[in-house]
Parts: C-alpha cells; structure tokens; sequence
C-alpha cells in the first residue's frame, strides 16, 4: 500500500470494484486499498458485487456491476462539471 500512499497526491477520482465471491483476490483488499486512496485525500469509492466470482459472468452481477459503474461515472462528470 506504499506506492498509493506515494502516488495518490493529485490523483483522478478512482473507482475500486470486486466480486464477493472472487476467490482470486482476498476481499479486505479492495476496502483497504480504497481507504488508503482516501486517507491520502483522492475520492475514492469501493463497490462489492454480489454473486460473483473474479469475473462477473451471471446477468444479475453484470447488469450490477454496469449500473454501479455507470452511475460513478456519471456523478464524477457532474461534479466535474
């Protein structure tokens, strides 16, 4: 977590996504990863998706995982606006 800390300064908003079922990657990372963004001042958002593993294959997870991100993206082009 050192180089988000030493590279976070000035950073874009920044959208971290895992599956809840991923069994490739541990799940507190992407809450940690997140908060250390967020610690060093970047708005940062973490999103778990229910249902899927480490790559979203059901129609619920994916219809999911497009809505949330669709809808950060969209808030981060109004705030920047």
């Amino acid at each position: 977590m050192s180089l988000a800390r030493s590279r976070a300064a000035g950073a874009p908003p920044f959208l971290v996504l895992d599956m809840a079922d991923d069994s490739r990657i541990d799940a507190a990372q992407g809450p940690r990863f997140a908060e250390v963004l967020r610690r060093a001042g970047v708005d940062a958002q973490h999103v778990r998706i229910a249902g899927a593993g480490h790559g979203p294959a059901s129609p619920t997870a994916l219809r999911d995982l497009g809505t949330r991100f669709l809808s950060y993206v969209a808030r981060v082009l109004e705030e920047d606006t």
